[in-house]
């Protein structure tokens, strides 16, 4: 079998894995939370839920590095279905890899740990390498303008400009909420500042994935005929 030929069953498989990470990660973030006694979706963050105090921490942890590996997929499978968009598409597919690298393995292998009230070598790691992938995903829509280019994907284009905005304008408020540290108002909700730009971005991540599924699908259905 030539290698072109397996190039589209990836693509799918790559597809969907991007789609389990995206619903995942809100998924056990939502269901772990509930055994963690006192813990606040709206003011606390995702990585408290990893931290050794954590009573789910080993299975978020477990969560995380898995979500990795389905963004390093769904990296390699956007470069081989948009090969012929240059540069850019080369960009964008190591940008989504570093994002489940830094946020997946990351997050996965350095919890954000605390020793008593204070800051450990791993919380550092994960801060730093999670915050790489991060950029990565902030500056992803910008990137991929040139891929998703207005004139034949009009609205695709009118999507990346809108998720690029609110997602740094969400991500503001995230950054905002923990230097701050109020007790009240909505810059005390950090929790919920970082599920709405996650949001913003894995709904634009899981839209690449719908199209490259079904671009994937349609070749199949071509090569039948």
């Amino acid at each position: 079998m030539a290698l072109k030929d397996i190039h589209t069953p990836f693509i799918i498989i790559a597809s969907i894995c991007c789609i389990l990470a995206c619903v995942g990660d809100f998924t056990f973030a939502f269901w772990l939370g509930s055994y963690f006694p006192g813990y606040s979706h709206l003011r606390e963050t995702m990585s408290v839920l990893g931290e050794s105090a954590s009573p789910v921490a080993s299975i978020i942890s477990t969560w995380w590095v898995v979500m990795g590996f389905l963004f390093v997929l769904f990296g390699i499978g956007f470069r081989l279905a948009f090969s012929g968009k240059g540069r850019p598409a080369v960009i964008a597919s190591w940008m989504m890899i570093v994002y489940g690298l830094g946020e997946g393995l990351g997050s996965g292998l350095f919890p954000a740990n605390r020793v008593d009230s204070h800051l450990t070598f791993s919380y550092y790691v994960h801060n730093t390498i999670g915050g790489v992938g991060l950029l990565a995903l902030i500056a992803l829509p910008l990137v991929l303008l040139p891929v998703f280019e207005r004139k034949h994907f009009r609205a695709m284009f009118r999507f990346s400009w809108f998720v690029a905005v609110a997602g740094i304008l969400l991500f503001m408020m995230f950054t905002f909420s923990k230097l701050l540290h109020p007790s009240e108002g909505l810059f005390s909700l950090k929790g919920l500042w970082q599920r709405l730009y996650l949001v913003d971005y894995y709904i634009y991540l899981i839209v690449i994935a719908v199209m490259m599924m079904v671009g994937g699908l349609q070749k199949n259905k071509s090569a039948d005929y």
